[in-house]
C-alpha cells in the first residue's frame, strides 16, 4: 500500500479555498475566505492523524493556514 506524503494533505485542502472564494468581493469575501481557511485548517489537522509523519503534516497545515489567512487579509 502506498503511503501518502504528509505535505500533500494541506495542498489538497487549499485547492477548494483558492477556487471557492477567489471571486467574492469586499468584506463578505474576506469573511467567507477566513471561514473557509479555518474549516480547511481543522480538516487538515484531523487528517494528520492518518499521516505517516503527523508532526510534519501539522507543520504543513499550519503553514498552509497562515498563507490562506494572509491571502484573505489582502482581499
Amino acid at each position: 500500500m502506498r503511503r501518502w506524503n504528509p505535505l500533500i494533505l494541506p495542498l489538497l485542502w487549499a485547492i477548494p479555498l483558492l477556487v471557492g472564494v477567489a471571486g467574492a468581493p469586499g468584506e463578505e469575501g474576506r469573511v467567507a475566505c477566513e471561514i473557509d481557511c479555518a474549516e480547511s485548517e481543522e480538516r487538515c489537522y484531523e487528517e494528520c492523524g492518518a499521516a505517516g509523519d503527523p508532526e510534519a503534516c501539522e507543520q504543513a497545515c499550519y503553514a498552509t493556514a497562515e498563507a490562506c489567512f494572509d491571502r484573505c487579509a489582502s482581499l
